[in-house]
Order: C-alpha cells, then structure tokens, then sequence
C-alpha cells in the first residue's frame, strides 16, 4: 500500500507562499472555519468531489465524519472511515529530518478548534488523510 502523505499533491500545486497567503486570506474572512485539505490515504479509499473543506472550528470530529460519509454514497454501512493527521516530521539517527511523518489518528469526540490548534501545518492549512476498512468482516450474504 503506498501512503499519500496528507496534501502532498496540494503542496506541489501550490508553493508555500501561495498556500499560507490563501490560508490566512480564508481565516481572516472565516475567523470560526478551519481550512482543511483532505486525501485518501491509499488508491484503495474513495476519492471525494474536493478536497479543500471549511469546517466550523466548534464541530465534533464525528460531525466531520458524518458529513463526509454522506458524500460517499458507495460506502457500505460495515465500512469504517479513519482521519488521520500529520503530526510531525521524524528525525533519523543522525538526528537529520526526514520525509516520514507521524500520522496520528483523530479521536471522534474532539471538537475541531483543537485538532486544528494542535496539528496545523505551517502554511496555516490543517492537512487530514483518511482510509477504510471493512470493520465487520466480508459480507456472505446471510440474511436472517
């Protein structure tokens, strides 16, 4: 599985100055919404309609989750949804910074003010991966 590092194709769209100019440019109009990018984690995730989403800075994770659940309408109901952030850039044992990142998963009941407080990119965007999984095995078909 290869992982896409959350907003990787946003940031090579976008230089740095152009993202933290349209970041700031977005909070200052929308002082209560986070700006979000979000990505599939793998080809095997659905891909969205967008993936830059304005989220009100007092809504639950699980609203998030919600919301965008009812965009995949081709998602089974026994079929998780996990969000995951960057966290962090790893340090190898020279002590030089590398490409890998920490993604930490989100957890459901946090509001999104301190998600976003917390893990925010530098450019000003808080950048999100999400994956699923098949939470209650294969379906057989068995009806009762």
């Amino acid at each position: 599985m290869s992982c896409n590092i959350a907003g990787k194709n946003f940031k090579q769209e976008l230089s740095f100055d152009k993202r933290f100019a349209l970041a700031h440019n977005i909070l200052s109009k929308y002082n209560d919404r986070i700006p979000i990018i979000l990505s599939p984690y793998s080809k095997k995730d659905p891909i969205l309609s967008k993936k830059r989403y304005l989220v009100p800075a007092d809504i639950t994770m699980c609203k998030f989750i919600i919301e965008l659940r009812s965009q995949m309408p081709n998602i089974k109901s026994g079929v998780g949804i996990y969000f995951y952030v960057n966290a962090e850039k790893h340090s190898d044992d020279i002590g030089k910074t590398s490409n890998r990142y920490s993604m930490v998963l989100v957890p459901v009941s946090q509001l999104m003010g301190p998600i976003y407080d917390k893990y925010k990119d530098q450019d000003g965007f808080l950048y999100m991966v999400y994956t699923t999984e098949n939470t209650f095995g294969i379906d057989v078909g068995v009806t009762c």
